[in-house]
């Protein structure tokens, strides 16, 4: 909550002073507290001993190009004096009214401060300014103390430099508020409030700045602005458009918990130290198209609207967007990341297109409630899966193919599920071949949990599913393999008979004469089933056994293949 500013009011009787007595007071160092002083130009003025006029009343102030080389106290003082009915009937502006203005027969400068140099520190602290101020290239040596002010028109502080501190805590800006190519050290707008445009646009804040629960009115244009030693707008109200386009932060910088009511645009934006964005919400479209942003967490903020980061670049060594909720379509397309983690985050339409995800990516607990776009995405390091929900996204098998971080883990139940999704998003996307390996990979992790836990019976059959089932057929999936397979037992076996061929009992001919292809016929005929006529072992039981098992393979196989096939057509 902002705090009331408690401005200085004027009393109804003021002592009055000319503007030639307060002139000789000042340049004698004597203070002026509680007088009422008409317009008072002290332009091309030099100031050794402190100047003071506090308290006071005074309807319009030049300091054009005048020096202060010791201390300033303005504070608890008016400036200006709004036009009386007469004025405003006639259309006669006031002393120091400007034409340029829409309503310049109403309104009159309140102070003109214009490439003044305040050596010493200079307090305007509770002072208020009824009219237009403007301090246009004044420089401020040491301490530049604006708080609790009220600003009751357009204030232009564009161009001035501060080389020490400099307070707007809790001050008002009931019009505009330019800072444009503005200097800082350090700078605290700590709760204070502009209701017009804010315009801090090409300015420098070498220190620290401070704008926490600030509450910004119509616009702030602080594109090409530069912060150099942190910037915190936790808390701030964005009530108008907000444009950091081309910014810089090259230190770390908040925006924890603000609210930005309108469009808000970081394109092109350089946040190069920890950046902060937890629980901020945006009512509007956001845009960080082609921005760079270095360890920055977004975890618990909300997109209201149309939200792109297209071509942005995420750096460091971890992103957060842990349970941000993104309803409207979000564009991350071209987006490079290095290790980011969207769980439990949720997404109307989004794409990854082209996106690039250079180390761990974590989407675990999140869900993709309109169309997803993973085409031509990257992933080259892990990537997990677990609770996701899912079911029709544009990915590839090719793209997530050995990522699986669980996989790596020995977390074959975690691989479980994560398979089951991408058959799932396969199948419902008509990749069907992508959706046969997702379930291979899906059986064998199933196999795999299983592990000790099995009775020792299917732990003997365990090496004939791995051959047969799991690299033979692919658990259903590869007919091809069957084929191979069943290749491979056929001349397996031929070479066995071969190597025996004196046990073989051949009417009208020598069984142990007869070359290696009479043996892959006998072979193929026994894997068949059909057998040979006349052509039997003899002496030995075992190998009686031997042929018999081929016969035994021969039919699992063939019924394994028209299965296999089967299932292939028919999808």
């Amino acid at each position: 909550m902002t705090a009331a500013v408690t401005a200085f009011e004027v009393p109804m009787t003021l002592s009055k002073l000319s503007s030639h007595e307060a002139l000789k007071m000042l340049q004698a160092g004597k203070p002026i507290v509680g007088r009422a002083i008409a317009k008072l130009d002290i332009s091309h003025q030099c100031f050794e001993s402190k100047v003071t006029i506090k308290k006071c009343s005074v309807e319009f102030l030049v300091a054009e190009r005048t020096r202060f080389l010791g201390k300033v106290d303005l504070s608890e003082t008016v400036f200006g004096k709004c036009a009386g009915p007469e004025e405003k009937k006639t259309g006669e502006p006031a002393p120091g009214a400007e034409d340029t203005d829409d309503n310049a027969s109403e309104t009159v400068h309140a102070a003109r401060l214009e490439s003044a140099e305040f050596g010493g520190a200079t307090t305007f602290a509770q002072a208020r300014f009824k009219g237009r101020t403007s301090f246009l290239s004044t420089v401020f040596a040491e301490l530049a103390d604006f708080e609790q002010a009220v600003f009751e028109d357009t204030a232009d502080f564009s161009m001035t430099k501060y080389g020490g501190e400099v307070i707007f805590r809790n001050a008002a800006f009931e019009q505009h508020a330019t800072f444009e190519e503005a200097e800082f050290d350090s700078a605290e707008f700590e709760e204070c409030r502009v209701e017009g445009k804010t315009n801090i646009s090409n300015a420098v804040f070498h220190g620290w700045a401070d704008f926490h629960g600030a509450t910004l009115g119509r616009t702030l244009d602080g594109s090409a602005v530069k912060f150099r030693r942190g910037a915190d707008f936790g808390g701030v109200h964005f009530r108008g458009p907000t444009i950091f386009e081309d910014g810089c932060f090259q230190s770390e910088c908040s925006f924890a918990d603000a609210q930005f009511s309108r469009l808000a645009v970081f394109n092109r934006a350089k946040l190069q130290g920890h950046s902060d964005f937890r629980h901020c919400a945006f009512a509007d479209r956001a845009e960080f198209r082609g921005a760079e942003l270095t360890g920055t967490l977004f975890d618990g903020a909300k997109f209201e609207g149309p939200t792109s980061f297209g071509r942005a670049h995420f750096e460091g060594k971890y992103t957060g967007f842990e349970s941000v909720e993104f309803r409207a379509r979000t564009d991350f397309e071209d987006v490079g990341f290095d290790a980011v983690s969207f769980a439990k985050a949720r997404f109307a339409d989004v794409s990854f297109r082209n996106g690039v995800f250079r180390r761990s990516t974590i989407l675990d607990g999140a869900s993709f409630d309109g169309e997803t776009d993973f085409s031509s995405a990257q992933f080259k390091g892990s990537l997990s899966l677990l609770d996701v929900v899912l079911e029709r996204a544009q990915l590839k098998w090719t793209q997530v193919r050995g990522k699986l971080r669980s996989d790596a883990a020995g977390q074959f139940r975690d691989s479980m599920q994560q398979y089951g999704l991408l058959k799932t998003v396969f199948e419902n996307g008509n990749e069907y071949e992508d959706m046969d390996r997702a379930y291979h990979m899906f059986k064998r992790c199933e196999r795999k949990a299983a592990g000790l836990r099995e009775r020792w019976v299917r732990s003997l059959m365990k090496p004939l599913e791995i051959l047969f089932v799991d690299w033979g057929a692919g658990y259903g999936t590869r007919p091809r393999n069957v084929v191979i397979m069943t290749l491979l037992v056929i001349l397996a076996f031929a070479w066995f008979y071969w190597l025996f061929g004196g046990q073989f009992a051949l009417p009208g001919r020598d069984a142990a004469a007869q070359g290696l292809g009479f043996y892959v016929y006998y072979s193929f005929v026994t894997f068949i089933t059909i057998g040979a006529e006349n052509v039997h072992p003899v002496y030995t039981d075992w190998l009686k056994a031997v042929v018999a098992f081929e016969g035994f393979t021969g039919f699992f196989l063939m019924t394994l293949f028209v299965a296999t096939f089967t299932r292939k057509i028919i999808r």
